[in-house]
């Protein structure tokens, strides 16, 4: 009975070994690629157009007509509302939240924004019911009501025109959104390294070779003359990021 006792322990404590390595090397890695993102300091980018930085992530928020529409919300609502309140804007102003994708860091701070309808790719909607696990044992949660829209529907919002484009590859309904023609809103569908157009980080990636197939859909949209990622800046160049890009 004690040698059986032993052996149970034995196993158990390899397993338990093996777990806390594995999760060591995740959180090296996820340290290790968060630390080469370059998110922007909350700021007006241009008339309008307003970044907010949430540790490593921007969310970004466009004035429409009387109010406002977000793109994503970052990762907590604490932190946002801290950096939100640096550029006087009411988050009870939002009306729309589009969520590039449902992963934790663009969508933690989604109760800071009570009168927003939310909206996500119906692609991305197999990350939030259970279908399609983010990775093995884990899945993305949204705990909020919210709509979907298919590739390419269009719809206005407080005077702003904003189109939504599925791009998969860092996770199956990511989405980027075109408001008003000229700005593009990319989340994690790409990455910007000195100005060059280029893949997201393949640690974070579900499917990088798909992605790759998305970037150069995404460089096919017409009439984008300025691109905001959610961890890498901006260009306001983009067919030279795109003509320089590093794939």
């Amino acid at each position: 009975m004690k040698k059986r006792t032993k052996i149970i322990f034995a196993v158990a404590g390899a397993l338990i070994g093996i777990i806390v390595i594995v999760a060591a090397v995740f959180i090296i890695r996820f340290k290790m690629e968060t630390g080469k993102m370059s998110p922007i300091e909350t700021k007006e980018l241009r008339p309008g157009v307003y970044a907010v930085n949430d540790s490593f992530v921007n969310m970004y928020l466009v004035r429409g007509i009387d109010s406002y529409i977000a793109l994503d919300a970052g990762n907590s609502p604490d932190a946002l509302k801290k950096e939100i309140d640096k550029l006087g804007i009411d988050p009870a102003k939002v009306v729309a939240v589009f969520l590039t994708h449902s992963d934790g860091d663009h969508a933690g701070g989604l109760s800071l924004f009570p009168n927003a309808k939310i909206y996500l790719s119906k692609d991305e909607e197999q990350m939030i019911n259970g279908t399609t696990a983010r990775m093995k044992g884990r899945h993305n949660k949204l705990e909020v009501k919210y709509e979907t829209l298919a590739d390419g529907q269009q719809m206005e919002v407080s005077g702003l025109t904003v189109k939504c484009v599925v791009v998969p590859g860092h996770t199956p309904g990511a989405a980027v959104y075109q408001v008003n023609t000229e700005l593009l809103f990319t989340g994690d569908a790409m990455g910007l390294k000195d100005g060059k157009a280029g893949l997201f980080s393949e640690v974070f990636n579900m499917d990088t070779p798909m992605q790759l197939k998305s970037v150069s859909k995404i460089a096919a949209i017409p009439g984008v003359k300025f691109i905001f990622t959610a961890h890498h800046g901006t260009t306001y160049d983009p067919v030279k990021a795109f003509k320089d890009r590093t794939l």
